[in-house]
């Protein structure tokens, strides 16, 4: 028998189920291959026409064949079937065909489950708040779909049903907080899992001329920084990233000491000259080691490891959205340098034209220190007229010799290369080092927003009794860079780069500010709730009065409070249950017992109500009326969420004359 032909709510039921169903995977459809979606919400609306039309429905053979060439489809698409995204996809068509097949109520529960897995899948793609509330929708109407199945709607009655599945999932919170809070998590903050070959915005490990001036028209956001004490000036906003030593005429690369846990003499050698600043950094994810913290960082938590050359990196890539935190001075000195961090820092490619080398050796011929040199170099790009673009012409096969003598135009990796090649041919260590410069201040919660379009490279130089120092040749072409954020919409081909509005010269208008106020509250949302970590965790266990909570012990924890919360729970729910449901069912089961004694007509344990009065009046036709009026009388009292007092006096009043 069909389930769909026979069953008025069921056909109500699985229509709705279908509706949301297709705003489940609708979510998908900016994640999957075109015709995954084209699919699957083909095979829906198969389904849907299969209420008008049921014998247009595939049979078991159609639906076999469908699935080994979709199966094969998929496979020849992903090229394997897990992953995040050929998993997702191939479960999304299961789903459809499973959906196809729905001819019982079985099939319903089952479609209706797997539903709720779906849902689940939203997340391995984004975690975003907005993505939650949506998906917190779905599981209302998911779950209203499941109380119609299991209770007949009738027509009027939808909006109660919505109150009531609110009313469930609103008991199921205490559970839900409990089990977030304390059950034993991972050492990584609560994100979802990402394939290793997703493609993602941020900075590489190699600098080529274009590679960052592209990366810098993305509105992408990078990071997010909240200092403990006052943020500094913008102008000394420099997040370092990964640092680049070798150089083969064109492209730079990291160097040996980037992968070094250790100098040569087995320890830093950091002379500490200002006052420690402290920040938290929450990283969008790029698939990348490195983690960018405040120039120059000493520490951080967990998550990083600082190497020789101060680069703060995490043991893995960088996958999923991370918090951390870091320590950084902006005053500083690095102190000697090794022979290995010189020898790299003064590595040049074979072939130089004379007249680059002719510069800088000049330079070198007319200083009496390494610092003239730099002052004489950054003086050279202040007079000669070069342009700070984002849309450099094209150079030929010496980049280097191009930009200084030829074109003059390009973007900060143009200059922090020359700039690095000519201290080396001056004999001078230096090296390259990318990650953001400045941000985008957040007035609302006071934290900086950077985004991709902060990309920047910058120079050092190792200089004698200082160490280490930074030295941003862009600053002296284009002062405004580190000052002013780059207008992305005033840019053409050549043309000198255009700044926005210093921050503090800028009107906040109402769609700025409505900007600003939702940034804040994704931040307290990545903050408080996909930041919530072990570390976290511990932290509130401790607060407490837990100490040293293992993994072990805080599960048995858990598993007692649930208990506890489940104990309580069953407590008030028999304190607060009806009397008058339990006065109505004494009274039926009195009538039961008047008609066993007069009549001989024993209820049995599996008769229902309206079962044992079609038996009554088979057997004793005289009773019909009355027998008729008991039964009503009694499913409208027992059954309807609104009794009334005077309706269970009258029940009361025909069973005791019967």
């Amino acid at each position: 028998m069909n389930f769909l032909e026979d069953q008025y709510h069921a056909k109500t039921t699985l229509k709705t189920l279908a509706t949301v169903l297709g705003f489940i995977i609708l979510p998908h459809v900016f994640h999957f291959p075109i015709w995954i979606s084209l699919t699957f919400y083909g095979l829906l609306f198969w389904f849907v026409l299969g209420f008008y039309y049921p014998k247009c429905l595939p049979n078991k053979f159609v639906l076999i064949s469908l699935f080994f060439v979709l199966v094969i489809a998929c496979v020849a698409t992903f090229g394997r079937i897990t992953g995040k995204e050929a998993g997702s996809a191939l479960f999304t068509i299961l789903l459809g065909l499973k959906l196809l097949e729905t001819h019982s109520p079985r099939d319903a529960y089952i479609v209706l489950y797997l539903s709720y897995f779906a849902i689940l899948t939203h997340f391995l793609f984004s975690q975003t708040i907005l993505i939650s509330i949506y998906s917190l929708i779905l599981i209302i109407l998911l779950s209203n779909n499941l109380l119609i199945l299991v209770n007949p709607i009738r027509q009027g009655q939808y909006l109660q049903y919505i109150k009531r599945t609110i009313v469930l999932l609103l008991q199921a919170l205490p559970m839900t907080l409990l089990l977030f809070l304390l059950f034993p998590r991972a050492s990584s903050p609560l994100v979802g899992y990402t394939d290793s070959a997703t493609a993602m915005t941020g900075l590489s490990d190699t600098m080529s001329p274009g590679k960052i001036s592209h990366l810098s028209q993305s509105e992408a956001i990078a990071f997010r920084a909240t200092f403990e004490q006052a943020i500094p000036p913008v102008e000394q906003l420099y997040w370092r990233g990964p640092v680049l030593w070798k150089f083969d005429g064109i492209t730079w690369r990291r160097g040996l000491s980037s992968f070094s846990n250790k100098r040569e003499d087995g320890e830093y050698w950091l002379a500490q000259k200002s006052q420690p600043i402290r920040h938290s950094i929450t990283l969008e994810p790029h698939n990348k080691p490195w983690l960018f913290a405040l120039d120059l960082p000493t520490k951080s938590d967990q998550f990083g490891q600082i190497n020789p050359s101060f680069e703060l990196l995490a043991p893995l890539n960088v996958k999923n959205r991370i918090q951390y935190t870091a320590t950084s001075y902006q005053q500083y000195n690095t102190g000697k340098l090794s022979y290995q961090d010189r020898k790299q820092g003064l590595q040049l490619p074979y072939q130089i034209s004379a007249r680059v080398i002719r510069l800088a050796q000049q330079w070198q011929q007319q200083s009496s220190s390494d610092s003239e040199v730099v002052d004489k170099a950054l003086d050279f790009f202040n007079k000669q007229k070069f342009i700070y673009t984002l849309n450099p012409p094209k150079l030929g096969k010496d980049p280097v010799d191009g930009f200084l003598f030829e074109t003059r135009q390009g973007f900060c990796e143009h200059y922090a290369s020359a700039f690095v090649v000519l201290m080396r041919l001056a004999n001078i260590p230096a090296r390259i080092v990318t990650g953001y410069q400045g941000g985008e201040i957040n007035p609302i919660s006071d934290y900086v927003i950077v985004r991709q379009s902060a990309a920047h490279a910058w120079a050092e130089v190792w200089l004698p009794k200082r160490g280490w120092v930074r030295v941003d040749p862009t600053a002296v072409i284009a002062p405004e860079r580190v000052h002013q954020s780059i207008d992305l919409n005033s840019q053409g081909l050549g043309s000198p780069i255009q700044f926005q509005l210093p921050q503090s010269q800028q009107i906040l208008t109402w769609n700025k500010e409505l900007i600003y106020y939702w940034d804040a509250l994704n931040n307290e949302w990545n903050d408080t709730v996909l930041g919530f970590s072990r570390v976290e965790q511990t932290s509130l266990l401790e607060y407490l009065g837990f100490k040293k909570v293992t993994a072990k012990k805080l599960l048995v924890l858990v598993i007692l409070l649930m208990a506890i919360l489940f104990i309580v729970t069953m407590l008030i729910l028999l304190r607060h249950r009806s009397p008058t449901i339990d006065k109505v069912q004494q009274i039926y089961l009195s009538f039961c017992q008047k008609l066993n004694k007069r009549y001989k007509i024993q209820r049995q344990s599996w008769e229902g109500p309206i079962d044992f009065s079609l038996r009554i009046k088979q057997q004793q036709p005289q009773l019909s009326v009355i027998v008729n009026k008991i039964t009503q009388l009694y499913l409208q009292l027992r059954y309807s969420p609104h009794y009334s007092k005077q309706g269970l006096q009258q029940f009361k009043q025909i069973v005791k004359k019967f």
